[in-house]
């Protein structure tokens, strides 16, 4: 499978919250770390998934936001996942940013060459990593036949 999106993960489904025109589903991708996704019900009914399932989570980097680990900043977004910088790779306008968030789990964060100065975040910094649920798409593989 070739996709574009930078962040790609597998998990087990853990919880679904459904509503009458969106559903929340919570994929576990490793010991402590869960995304929040949310969707359509038609999309959930398409990709028929269930507690136990397994799916897939992509999340663009350039939708993945980085905070200080320590700030006081209370923000809506679903996802809030703690890490430590790896990576720094800067440019002249956008800098990447690769953020361990468990053993071998990394995500990656596409940041203005600004942003990433004006937080101060340097390789080995604790940091939060941030993105909307909405922002997580999820996936299945399809079922071979035989």
């Amino acid at each position: 499978m070739k996709i574009s999106a930078r962040n790609q993960f597998s998990g087990q489904v853990t919880a679904i919250k459904t509503g009458p025109v969106h559903a929340e589903v919570v994929l576990k991708i490793a010991e402590g770390v869960e995304l929040v996704s949310t969707l359509t019900q038609e999309g959930l009914e398409q990709l028929d998934l269930t507690v136990g399932s397994e799916a897939l989570a992509f999340i663009k980097a350039f939708h993945v936001m980085l905070m200080a680990e320590d700030s006081d900043l209370i923000i809506s977004a679903r996802n809030q996942l703690s890490g430590k910088i790896l990576t720094v790779q800067s440019a002249r306008i956008n800098a990447e940013v690769i953020v361990e968030l468990a053993d071998e789990l990394r995500l990656k964060a596409i940041v203005t060459q600004e942003g990433l100065e004006e937080l101060g975040a340097r390789e080995g910094d604790s940091v939060r990593v941030v993105f909307k649920a909405s922002n997580v798409l999820l996936g299945r593989r399809k079922l071979s036949r035989v």
